[in-house]
């Protein structure tokens, strides 16, 4: 379905906050193609309006874009027509970007998020996937730190065992590593589902999106409750992200099945990887109930949405997921993924470069409409584009023990 003239190539939804000024930021950097039209989108004409003097003020000088345009979100069918790519970067989602998704599938719009809120992506999927197929739409959630690096990083560790040893992957078990602020908006999120039991009970179903076995689901679908020896000085523990990655790399392990290496029955799990015991049992330990986060938060012990980092901090902060892929045979391969200060500065580059692909790498896509995961609507040309923009997918090896126990070992002193 022909798309009809627009206004804008990229429409950013949620542009001033924390997240989305990042987001903001990078898209109009001195590296970005010549001439992308952009819209700010928000509530407050105000915060947009500083938000522009801040770019303009950083990037004018070398800035190869037009100014960006700012638009209000009064009228969301209208700001979705006149768009080619939307962003929204503004949640909670489940009670905020409906609206949104709903235009975009409606008028055939292309549509990414950094949403981490899984019984949102199960809505758009049951509410939308059928009409964004057939008006051309491709809506594709989770395009932040949830799930670009768990999903990528899956993808290309199977295609690796399908390249060196012909089979087919029957697990990937992803051990992370990282240092980094939690972010106040996927804070709030989950507070939010947290607060509403049955959204809660729907987060809890490890194949919610999709990819559930023939069987059903198995003891090893199941979110990591406790801590346990990987390798010598090397533990895992639960980890805080795992409840939505694995949802999300099942449900693309569902869509592309054998013909891409994905086994019938493959299983995805993901865990924290730490350097010792204490630690591993600590993380271990059920999170404070929603009231206690709330009063954390209230009291400046936690994030508030719009809140965040310094670029000073978030300098310092870095990930490294390490894959483990199984073969049918019993043989393992290690790819990793790693960057920058996950939660904001990578997660805005990642959902940038997702809109940039889908604006100017759109007919060299896997696929071209529905509602989506990363890795299916993008595969490989997003891990070209993020391995260009600083992100890097390596290949670590077979030695599995080996590799676990020096992402962890302590380093010495210079």
């Amino acid at each position: 379905m022909a798309a009809a003239a627009t206004d804008f190539d990229v429409c950013l939804i949620g542009a001033t906050g924390f997240t989305g000024g990042l987001t903001a930021e990078y898209l109009t950097s001195a590296a970005r193609p010549q001439g992308l039209r952009l819209a700010l989108a928000g509530r407050s004409t105000e915060k947009l309006e500083a938000l522009r003097a801040r770019l303009l003020a950083r990037y004018g000088g070398a800035w190869p874009a037009a100014v960006p345009q700012l638009v209000d979100t009064s009228d969301i069918d209208g700001l979705v027509q006149r768009s080619k790519v939307i962003i929204n970067t503004a949640g909670p989602f489940l009670s905020s970007a409906p609206p949104v998704v709903a235009a975009c599938a409606k008028h055939g719009r292309d549509y990414v998020d950094i949403t981490g809120e899984t019984p949102f992506v199960k809505q758009t999927i049951d509410r939308h996937d059928a009409e964004a197929r057939a008006s051309g739409a491709l809506l594709v959630p989770m395009c932040g730190f949830d799930s670009i690096p768990s999903d990528l990083g899956t993808l290309r560790a199977v295609r690796r065992i399908k390249e060196l040893f012909g089979e087919e992957t029957v697990r990937v078990s992803c051990f992370a590593t990282m240092r980094g602020s939690l972010s106040g908006g996927t804070l709030a999120s989950g507070i939010e589902m947290e607060k509403q039991p049955d959204v809660f009970a729907r987060m809890l179903d490890p194949f919610l999106l999709g990819g559930r076995p023939e069987g059903g689901a198995r003891p090893e679908d199941a979110d990591a409750t406790d801590a346990a020896a990987v390798a010598e000085g090397a533990w895992a523990a639960p980890f805080m992200m795992a409840s939505l990655n694995t949802r999300v790399v099942r449900r693309t392990s569902g869509l592309l099945g054998p013909s891409h290496g994905y086994a019938p029955a493959f299983g995805y799990s993901e865990r924290m990887l730490v350097g010792d015991r204490e630690t591993a049992e600590r993380l271990a330990k059920p999170k404070p109930p929603v009231s206690k986060r709330e009063a954390m938060r209230d009291a400046g012990r936690l994030p508030k949405p719009g809140e965040g980092p310094s670029r000073e901090e978030r300098a310092k902060s870095w990930f490294r997921f390490l894959l483990v892929a199984e073969a049918a045979s019993g043989k393992r391969f290690v790819t990793s993924v790693s960057g920058g200060d996950p939660g904001y500065t990578e997660t805005s580059k990642m959902v940038s470069e997702a809109a940039l692909a889908l604006l100017f790498d759109r007919p060299a896509l896997p696929a071209q409409s529905g509602v989506l995961t990363p890795a299916s609507a993008f595969g490989p040309v997003l891990e070209r584009r993020l391995r260009e923009a600083g992100v890097a997918f390596a290949d670590e090896g077979e030695d599995v023990e080996g590799i676990l126990a020096a992402a962890v070992a302590p380093r010495p002193r210079l």
